[in-house]
C-alpha cells in the first residue's frame, strides 16, 4: 500500500469472471444445445423401437386370443351332439371383443356330427390392423415386407367324443 491507497474494489460479477474454470467445465459452459441435438438424434429412433414393441404386444395378445376362441370352440364341438358353423361361430365371438372380424374357415365335413373318433377343424383368420397409421398403405415399400405379418391365423383340431 504505497501512498496510502487500497486496491479498487471489483463488483461480484467481475470477480466471478476472473475465476479460473478447469479445462472441463469450460466444454460444459460451451455446450448448451448439445443435449438438444443428441435428443433430436435419439428421440426418432427411441419412439421406433416403443411403438415397435407396442406392436408386438398386441400382435402376440391378439394371437393367443384367437387361439384361445378357436380351441374353445373346437371342444365346444367335439363334445356336444348338435352344432352347426353358426353354433361354433357364436362360441367364437363369446370369447373375442365384439370389435375383431373373424373369418371362419370350417370344413364341410364338420356341418354334420361326424363319426365318433373323426376330427373337428375349426380354423379363424383375422386382420391385423396396426396402431401406426398408414404402416399398411401401398404407397410405402415397407408394406411388401410386412404384407404377410398383417393376418393372423389360428387352427385347433380336437377328435369328436360322441
Amino acid at each position: 500500500m504505497k501512498g496510502g491507497h487500497a486496491p479498487p474494489v471489483t463488483p461480484v460479477a467481475e470477480r466471478a469472471s476472473m475465476i479460473c474454470l478447469p479445462p472441463c467445465l469450460h466444454r460444459i459452459r460451451g455446450s448448451k444445445g448439445q443435449a438438444l441435438v443428441e435428443l433430436a438424434l435419439i428421440l426418432p429412433i427411441l419412439l421406433l423401437l416403443i411403438l415397435g414393441v407396442m406392436e408386438f404386444g398386441r400382435a402376440f395378445y391378439m394371437k393367443n386370443m384367437l387361439t384361445n376362441a378357436v380351441r374353445h370352440a373346437a371342444r365346444k364341438a367335439a363334445v356336444n351332439t348338435v352344432w352347426d358353423q353358426n353354433t361354433i361361430r357364436s362360441w367364437i365371438y363369446n370369447t373375442v371383443p365384439a370389435s375383431w372380424s373373424i373369418t371362419l374357415v370350417i370344413p364341410p365335413t364338420t356341418t354334420s356330427p361326424p363319426a365318433s373318433g373323426d376330427d373337428i377343424i375349426v380354423s379363424a383368420k383375422l386382420k391385423f390392423d396396426t396402431i401406426v397409421p398408414n404402416f399398411n398403405s401401398p404407397r410405402y415399400k415397407i408394406n411388401y415386407l410386412f404384407k404377410n405379418l398383417t393376418t393372423i391365423s389360428a387352427q385347433a383340431t380336437m377328435r369328436y367324443e360322441q
